[in-house]
This record gives structure tokens, sequence and C-alpha cells, in this order.
């Protein structure tokens, strides 16, 4: 009597085990995944940003921004899909009155949207799909949709500085 316990407990730590593993298997893989996704939304962020520093500076103009975000991505350009990346800048300044189309976050819609010039005030929409990781390929067959908006603040003088 006394191996026969032994046994059903071995064996239903052993079934426990089987059901156990590979769901935290894939919630590992899952998490890993995610972080991928968010570091790829990471690294847009940073190129978007270097890229609106530059036009803000006058070293760049709107039609290079766009191939400026890609080299800007590095070797995380295996992560996106080049012909869905779209920029479209508004020189509305940031002050300005509410214009019609205008949506819930302040920015204009699409079809508000012009080629803006230099300027404090100028905003940006930068778009581009994100390819699937492996295990969320199934799902998101098109991609992850990534938006990134920036603005050119004006920015005040420094105390003593340009005298």
């Amino acid at each position: 009597m006394r191996n026969t316990l032994r046994r059903d407990k071995a064996g239903q730590a052993l079934a426990e085990m089987v059901l156990a593993v590979p769901l935290l298997f894939l919630m590992a893989a899952g998490a890993f995944q995610f972080i991928q996704v968010f570091l790829a939304r990471a690294q847009l962020e940073h190129a978007c940003g270097v890229v609106m520093r530059q036009w803000a500076a006058g070293a760049r103009r709107d039609s290079t921004a766009e191939e400026g975000i890609w080299a800007a991505l590095g070797p995380d350009r295996v992560r996106f899909d080049r012909s869905t990346l779209r920029l479209t800048a508004s020189s509305r300044p940031l002050d300005a009155p509410a214009i019609p189309g205008e949506t819930k976050d302040g920015l204009p819609d699409s079809d508000s949207w012009v080629k803006g010039g230099i300027g404090a005030g100028t905003r940006w929409e930068v778009r581009v799909r994100c390819r699937p990781v492996p295990l969320f390929s199934r799902f998101l067959r098109d991609g992850i949709p990534f938006t990134v908006r920036c603005a050119v603040i004006p920015g005040k003088p420094l105390p003593g500085v340009g005298r």
C-alpha cells in the first residue's frame, strides 16, 4: 500500500509538470516577443527624434526625412516594412486655435496635413508597420501599426547666452 501511494503522487506530479511546463514556456516566449515589439517602438521613436532634431536645425529637408528615419533605424530596419513608412508634417503653430477636422488629441486629421517649412510649431506624424514577431505572426499578418507624433517646440534663450 505504501508503494502505491508513492507512485500515485509521483504520477500526479508528472502530470502537473506536463501541463505546467508548456504554459510557462509560452508565457516566457510571449514576454520575450513583447519586449522585442517594445524595443522596436523605442528605436522608431529615437530615430524620429534624431531626424526631427536635424530637420529643426536646418540640416535636413522634408524630402529626405523619410530616408533619414529609415537610415537612423540602423540594424532594427529588419523589424519594419519600408513600404509603409509615411511622414506628414503640419506647419500649424502649436498655439493656433482648433481647426475643422482636428482629432481629439489636438492633431489635425490626415486631410488637413500639409508639407511644412522649418519653424517652431511644426508637427510631424510618422506611420510605419512593424513586422510581426514570430509568436504573433499568425494573428497580426499585416504587422503592428506604429504612429509617432513629434513637434518642434519654440525655445526660449537661456539667460546670459547669446548676448
